[in-house]
């Protein structure tokens, strides 16, 4: 089965491959730009900026704490000592995604919309395998930050699959929803294009797919194993 994870991690990772080379990136980023304003209409709204990107970030690091505070609790309460390993699989795999799209973000070079020629920017739009041009600053805007927050939350899927098969559905669209809509964010806002956010899906998904193995398949966590509520 985790053959099938990785597959479906180089799908999404191929289809931000092909948005990039075949012009879907731009031409879906156009609808968002008013070039006769040579602006975002989206970047600063209330809704797009202050609700779905500021306040979203630190709902997210709420529901990061409170994970955190449960799996504590698995070791001052014998009674949910047998959540502890399930619960900091949530945690860690929760978390892993965004961090490793955040070190990506540090180590690539392509640039956000709002700064590159086509939308009103002084920059050259860059492909993942399209050199930095002599002189010009590095991006860092690939993969898509934001949207890990809610991809991250693939942990779901995965804890449902191993422990309570009759939950993936909602484990899944969970983090589907939730990576979707901070994703849609910011590419109306022209922060991100969609291979960005495809990018950061496949991350968040083969994190959280390796992780369930390592701490469910590999330790033998079955349904019928898996702890009950005290």
């Amino acid at each position: 089965m985790i053959s099938r994870d990785i597959g479906i991690a180089a799908l999404l990772f191929a289809l931000a491959v092909a948005s990039q080379y075949s012009g879907l990136d731009l031409w879906l980023a156009g609808h968002f730009y008013d070039a006769s304003a040579h602006q975002w209409p989206w970047r600063d709204t209330w809704l797009t900026s202050t609700v779905l990107h500021a306040g979203a970030r630190k709902t997210i690091v709420l529901i990061a704490v409170l994970m955190l505070l449960a799996w504590v609790l698995t070791f001052i309460r014998p009674g949910l000592r047998a959540w502890r390993r399930p619960l900091g699989y949530l945690l860690v795999a929760s978390l892993a995604g965004p961090v490793v799209v955040s070190v990506l973000k540090s180590m690539t070079h392509l640039y956000t919309p709002w700064v590159i020629r086509e939308f009103g920017g002084n920059l050259p739009h860059l492909r993942l395998f399209d050199p930095v041009p002599a002189g010009l600053p590095v991006g860092h805007a690939f993969p898509a930050g934001h949207a890990s927050a809610g991809y991250g939350f693939f942990s779901l899927y995965f804890f449902a699959r191993y422990l309570r098969p009759s939950m993936t559905r909602a484990g899944l669209l969970v983090p589907v929803i939730l990576g979707g809509t901070l994703g849609v964010d910011q590419q109306i806002r022209g922060a991100h294009f969609l291979s960005h956010d495809l990018t950061t899906a496949a991350i968040c998904w083969l994190s959280a797919a390796l992780l369930a193995w390592w701490f469910f398949r590999r330790h033998q966590v079955r349904e019928e194993t898996a702890p009950q509520p005290a």
